[in-house]
């Protein structure tokens, strides 16, 4: 049996349609029925009900699907430890040089690792003692539009937020597959990187054959499927600023805990300095036509004492209710942003060790 036919399935019950299960598999219509078919036929039994307004679980499917579940989860755990176990034996190693050590002593040096240390992967970047103290200063992150989720996912330079978002996008083939820079430019609102990619202040780089240029992934996505690219561009590469944040917080809602549809996200995070909040940001996903954050909510809380975060919570609180899009379930999105965040700003208040304030299931 094809594990991909029952990751299939686990969308497409979740979905309702073979159309909206299609585009989020990047599949065909027909390629995804004819797998469903095939899946049917292979064991026997009938597993979904199909209508003029949608697909269903059959009785059979119903019956079957919490033991499919429970395999999809298996299966993803297993794929995360054998590529655990890759990490562990492979790694990248990125070099800044000067411009006459990188011509002169670095191609030797970097031979004699590889010989070696064959499964390492030497990056070298070269420039004027002025770049190399710049980029060793900078501590931004440079991702390629063509990197997957999963590779993002179990990257030891990538920012803790982007990794929870990019280690929870849909099931192990698609993380496999998916790329950083197809999540940005899809401009779904349910869109898993964007989201984190937006509360950091990470921008695309947009290039075509007149050059270069730059801006924040939130003026990039404009609405649902509208970015600001243009005919002649492509983008090829995301750059995400020094992140020195204390605290954060990520919290992905779907029907299940693997393989599922984002149907509400978000991330938070602050930073803390000798008891007072000198940084504060939120985004949330799957709440409106795109990645919903508001800078002047934020405001609110930055400068504060930590021990007088309980008097401004509510105003805050207020105020982001008011980024939520009032269409599609607008009430349980705000009332579930709203325990989200105000958890967070407890647990802040309440003296948090640094690190990552959790939900505790």
């Amino acid at each position: 049996m094809d594990i991909q036919k029952l990751q299939a399935l686990a969308v497409i019950q979740e979905a309702g349609s073979f159309s909206r299960a299609a585009e989020t598999l990047g599949y065909s219509q027909a390629g995804l029925t004819y797998m469903m078919n095939s899946l049917e036929n292979e064991i026997g039994l009938r597993l979904l009900d199909r209508s003029y307004s949608g697909v269903r679980l059959s009785e059979t499917g119903k019956t079957l699907m919490p033991k499919i579940h429970r395999l999809l989860q298996v299966y993803d755990a297993l794929n995360g430890e054998i590529n655990a176990c890759k990490c562990a034996q492979q790694a990248t190693l990125r070099l800044a040089a000067l411009d006459t050590v990188s011509t002169r002593w670095v191609p030797r040096a970097v031979a004699a690792l590889k010989s070696e240390y064959p499964q390492i992967t030497v990056s070298v970047i070269s420039g004027s003692p002025m770049q190399v103290d710049n980029w060793l200063r900078d501590g931004s992150v440079e991702i390629g539009a063509c990197t997957t989720s999963a590779e993002i996912a179990r990257s030891p330079i990538a920012p803790e937020l982007l990794k929870d978002a990019a280690s929870r996008m849909g099931a192990i083939a698609l993380r496999n597959s998916a790329t950083i820079g197809g999540n940005i430019g899809n401009a779904s609102p349910k869109g898993d990187m964007p989201q984190p990619l937006i509360l950091m202040d990470a921008e695309v780089v947009l290039t075509s054959v007149d050059g270069e240029r730059r801006m924040l992934v939130d003026d990039y996505i404009i609405a649902t499927k509208k970015t600001a690219l243009r005919e002649d561009e492509i983008i090829t590469k995301v750059i995400i600023p020094k992140q020195d944040f204390t605290h954060i917080f990520f919290r992905k809602i779907g029907m299940r805990r693997a393989n599922a549809i984002s149907k509400l996200t978000l991330s938070a995070a602050a930073t803390v300095r000798d008891g007072v909040v000198v940084d504060f940001r939120a985004s949330s996903g799957a709440a409106g036509p795109k990645v919903a954050r508001s800078r002047k909510a934020e405001e609110l809380l930055i400068g504060k004492k930590v021990s007088e975060l309980h008097t401004c919570k509510e105003e805050f609180l207020d105020a982001w209710n008011a980024v939520i899009s009032p269409h599609a379930m607008p009430e349980y999105r705000r009332n579930t942003t709203r325990r989200m965040l105000a958890f967070f700003i407890d647990a802040l208040e309440a003296g948090h060790a640094p690190g990552r304030v959790d939900i505790q299931e």
